[in-house]
């Protein structure tokens, strides 16, 4: 059995913990867990569009699953959580959403309001607090809208009004927090300073208080800051920080318990709404201290000893990809690069999925970037490749499939029962690929895997265009050089190759031969059966040319109806020989009743000793004068 977790964000540390509760009461049921995210500095959108950053929830083939729990707070872009929730109730499965109830969905909801209401009652009831304003999280977020409703109605209970200038929205990231204060106290003449701010999280907050120490704002003795979530930093920050506790372990295992009871038809005790706790520090009042300072430091003292290695030793491997990246010349260095690093990501397993088109590129990568227009974007038709698995150091080749399976069946089974993490690969609009970590703690809460996803992402789009540029290049050289219509070269690429051929055959004293060939009568093929069959007429020529002398030598279309053939290797009875060939290949097609007129040509061939020879146009000029020749011979042949 198998459930979708899917999930825009998940390396802050309230969706890690919540993903740790759900993997640890998936693994207790035996059930495999499916992680669909989008860890990137811009998962938190305020535009409210993800771009190409959803194409894997739309990828996924959601029949696969048995169950799903759906954070559709975490997704910006409201027609893709509508388009999600859609497929979601298509499988007739259970399905659980936290935070926001959609139709036909089990749902665990959050007390957002609560904590809330407490911290604004303690700052105007006991602190006398009146201007407090407050820092929302981005519009579409579930969470920043219900913690700023109990922002209004909470201060409105109190008989204060909020005014709309009091009110800013952030995007969750401490920079926001560190600009919006600034901004209140650039403006701080219209609107004056605020007495407390209360923000929609930590990290937010946190981002005040910053700003504030650089200012010289005293927190709490001028603007009392409160933060939500209760972040462990929350409490080692100077001044530590008030604020709500949501507890995301608890969130992940109630989550996953109910839906395991919906899927096991069991009875469901498990409450369907998650409470939080108001904690007061010295971010709002000075003389309070932590009952359990010591405990948190602690606590911090050991994940900073543990951790300051692998830190070191990961800032100093992404910084080695970060430069390899940037040197690697082809798609092998890119993937010996992958192979080199991944291990550090603590995974049992590693895939890199790529359309193969991505790798080999076509035209219409050219007309595409010629236009300025984006190449198509993958898709469940997609064509992929497995460039990278990687399964417990060792590295597997796997044939390609379809993008719609996602993950192939044959590496599913090989890696048995766990959890996979899947992320999309992508560049502005388009999605590259994906990349798939199995059992990997660091693939869903760890910093570093998401830069990791970054590196591998830009890195990906530059040898992507790297490629598309040479086969640009190489496009575009073999228009400069080939007729279109027959595959021959044109003037250019006679200009290119003659003086090679004519030094080549000096060089080896060889002899020089060229033949002169002008088609019969295409004006009259061309206004008598259209000049389709005289394009027709000029292909049929060119490839009987092409077939007896590219094997030798080189074929020109030097005019409309003519085209010139020279080679080193032949000599004169050679050349003489290929002549009658040539004839007896037209006559061929001729007798097969292919066409409703003739096929001819007149050739004329010269051969001289390359070392006798001054300029190759003499030859071109000698050759052209013998097929005039022979085409008076026909025209007299005709007329008797």
């Amino acid at each position: 059995m198998k459930i979708a977790v899917i999930i825009s964000e998940s390396r802050y540390d309230i969706q890690s913990q919540a993903l740790k509760g759900i993997l640890e009461e998936a693994q207790k049921e035996s059930v495999d867990v499916y992680i669909f995210t989008c860890n990137t500095s811009t998962g938190y959108l305020a535009s409210g569009s993800m771009g190409a950053q959803g194409n894997d929830f739309m990828l996924l083939r959601y029949a696969d699953y048995d169950g799903f729990i759906f954070y559709c707070d975490t997704i910006p872009d409201r027609k893709m959580v509508a388009m999600i929730a859609g497929e979601i109730k298509k499988t007739g499965v259970p399905a659980l959403t936290v935070k926001d109830n959609l139709e036909g969905m089990l749902c665990l909801g959050i007390d957002n309001s609560a904590g809330i209401r407490s911290i604004i009652r303690h700052l105007v009831q006991d602190l006398k607090k009146r201007r407090i304003y407050f820092i929302a999280g981005p519009k579409y977020n579930t969470d920043a809208k219900e913690r700023l409703v109990a922002y209004r109605e909470t201060l409105s209970e109190l008989g204060i009004e909020p005014k709309e200038n009091w009110i800013a929205y952030g995007d969750f990231h401490p920079h926001s927090g560190r600009v919006i204060l600034h901004d209140w106290v650039q403006k701080r003449k219209e609107c004056g300073l605020p007495e407390a701010i209360v923000c929609s999280n930590d990290e937010m907050a946190m981002g005040v208080c910053q700003e504030a120490e650089k200012l010289g704002i005293k927190i709490p003795g001028d603007i009392a800051v409160s933060g939500f979530d209760n972040r462990l930093i929350s409490i080692l920050v100077e001044p530590t920080l008030s604020t709500v506790d949501l507890p995301g372990h608890e969130i992940g295992v109630c989550s996953a318990k109910k839906l395991f009871n919906a899927l096991f038809h069991r009875e469901d005790n498990i409450p369907s709404h998650i409470s939080t706790r108001t904690i007061l520090r010295r971010s709002t009042e000075p003389q309070l201290t932590e009952d359990n300072y010591e405990e948190a430091v602690n606590d911090l003292r050991t994940f900073y000893i543990t951790d300051r290695t692998h830190t070191s030793n990961l800032l100093d491997a992404v910084r080695k990809m970060e430069t390899d990246f940037a040197d690697a010349a082809s798609w092998d260095d890119f993937y010996q690069i992958i192979q080199e690093h991944i291990g550090l990501f603590e995974a049992e397993a590693f895939y890199l999925f790529t359309p193969r088109q991505e790798i080999e590129p076509d035209d219409n990568y050219v007309l595409d970037l010629l236009s300025g227009r984006q190449s198509a974007s993958l898709n469940n038709d997609s064509e992929m490749t497995v460039a990278v698995a990687w399964e417990n150091g060792k590295l597997k080749d796997y044939p390609p499939f379809k993008a719609v399976e996602m993950i192939p069946e044959e590496i599913l089974k090989h890696n048995g029962h766990g959890y996979y993490v899947v992320y999309p690969l992508f560049h502005e609009k388009e999605m590259l690929g994906y990349c798939v970590a199995f059992n990997s703690p660091m693939a869903y809460g760890s910093e570093w895997f998401a830069l990791f996803i970054q590196l591998v992402s830009s890195a990906m789009e530059n040898l992507r265009r790297k490629a598309q540029l040479s086969h640009m290049v190489d496009t575009l050289n073999h228009l400069w050089i080939y007729d279109k219509l027959t595959g021959a070269y044109n003037r250019a690429g006679y200009a290119e190759n003659a003086d090679r051929i004519l030094h080549e055959a000096r060089h080896s004293g060889a002899e020089l031969s060229v033949l002169f060939a002008d088609l019969d009568r295409l004006k009259y093929v061309n206004d008598n059966f259209g000049h389709d069959a005289g394009d027709s007429f000029i292909c049929e020529i060119a490839g009987i040319l092409k077939q007896v002398f590219e094997p030798c030598g080189i074929v020109v279309r030097f005019g409309g109806d003519e085209f010139v053939a020279i080679t080193g290797k032949l000599d004169r009875a050679g050349i003489e020989d290929v002549s009658r060939k040539i004839q007896d290949m037209i006559g061929d097609l001729n007798r097969s009743g292919r066409y409703d007129f003739p096929i001819s040509a007149s050739c004329g061939t010269v051969t001289r000793r390359a070392s006798e020879i001054r300029e190759l146009e003499e030859l071109i000029e000698e050759a052209d004068q013998l097929m005039y020749a022979v085409k008076a011979e026909k025209k007299r042949l005709m007329k008797e």
